[in-house]
C-alpha cells in the first residue's frame, strides 16, 4: 500500500478533532445542559468560555518559578454570569509572568480589561442548577487556557494540565509541506504553490499557536476547489487553530484545478 493510501486509511478510521464551539449566552448554555440531560452523557464536543475579569481570580504569584497561578477556589463565571464553570484541574494552572506582568495583568483585570478563555469537554454528569432562573453550573475537563488582553491579543496561556507555556516572541507562521490527491505521492514544499491562495488566511490561524506542530487534513477537490475539509491526524494539539486552519483550506483552491480525494500536511512554526 502507497504512503498516501495508508494515511488515508487512517483519516477513514479517526475522527477529526472537533471544533471549540462558542459558549457565550445563556441560551447557548440552555441548549448544551438539555442536550447532556438527553444523551444521558457528554456530547463529544468542546466549547469556548470566555470569562471576564469579574468571572475569575488569581491566586499566588511564584517568586522561585516566575508563575502566576489561578485562584481554583471558586468557580468561574462566563455567560453574562449564568454559568458557573468548574473546570477539572483549574488548581493545578499557572502562566508564566515575571513580576512587571503580574502586576501589568492585575490593572488590566481591575480595569476589565483582562479576559480568561478556556476551552473544555463537559463532563457526563451535566448541568446543575435552574434553567429558569438563568443559572447553570457545569463541570468539564480543560483542553486549553489562555489570558486574552486588549484587541484579541494572547498574553500568556497554560496547557491541558495547567502547565505554563512560553510567551511567543512573535507570531508563529503556517509552512504548508505537502498536498497530494489520492494517487499520487507527497512532494515536499510542492504544497506551498499548489494553496499559495490560501496562505494568508493561513497565517491568520497561525499566528494564534501557542506551540508549534502539524497537521493532517483530508480533503475532496472539485475542479480545484476544496470541500469535506477534515482533521486526520492533530500533532498541534490546539483545537481553535485546527478549526481555523481546516476552514481556510475549505474556502480554499488548488492552483492546478485538479479533481479527486487528497491531503494536505501544513506546520505551524
Amino acid at each position: 500500500m502507497s504512503p498516501v493510501l495508508a494515511l488515508f486509511v487512517l483519516a477513514s478510521a479517526s475522527l477529526a478533532e472537533p471544533e471549540a464551539r462558542p459558549l457565550a449566552s445563556f441560551d447557548q448554555v440552555r441548549a448544551l445542559c438539555r442536550a447532556l440531560k438527553q444523551l444521558d452523557g457528554p456530547t463529544g464536543q468542546i466549547f469556548r468560555a470566555e470569562v471576564p475579569a469579574a468571572g475569575f481570580s488569581f491566586g499566588r504569584y511564584r517568586q522561585a518559578d516566575k508563575e502566576l497561578e489561578l485562584d481554583g477556589d471558586r468557580p468561574l463565571r462566563a455567560a453574562s454570569g449564568s454559568l458557573y464553570l468548574d473546570v477539572r484541574g483549574i488548581d493545578e494552572v499557572a502562566f508564566r509572568a515575571t513580576e512587571e506582568q503580574r502586576d501589568e495583568w492585575a490593572r488590566a483585570k481591575g480595569a476589565g480589561k483582562l479576559m480568561l478563555s478556556v476551552v473544555f469537554e463537559p463532563s457526563a454528569e451535566g448541568c446543575r442548577g435552574s434553567l429558569h432562573a438563568h443559572q447553570a453550573r457545569l463541570a468539564g475537563v480543560a483542553r486549553s487556557w489562555q489570558l486574552i488582553g486588549e484587541q484579541g491579543k494572547i498574553v500568556a496561556a497554560a496547557d491541558e494540565d495547567g502547565r505554563p507555556l512560553e510567551r511567543l516572541e512573535g507570531p508563529r507562521a503556517a509552512r504548508v509541506r505537502s498536498v497530494a490527491l489520492e494517487n499520487e505521492a507527497p512532494v515536499p514544499d510542492e504544497g506551498k504553490a499548489r494553496l499559495s491562495a490560501a496562505q494568508s488566511a493561513l497565517e491568520q490561524c497561525a499566528a494564534r499557536a501557542q506551540r508549534p506542530g502539524s497537521l493532517v487534513l483530508s480533503f475532496a477537490a472539485r475542479a480545484g476547489a476544496l470541500h469535506d475539509v477534515n482533521v486526520a491526524v492533530d500533532g498541534l494539539h490546539d483545537d481553535a487553530v485546527a478549526g481555523c486552519i481546516a476552514k481556510a483550506l475549505a474556502g480554499a483552491t488548488l492552483a492546478d484545478n485538479l479533481s479527486g480525494r487528497g491531503m494536505a500536511t501544513i506546520a505551524v512554526e
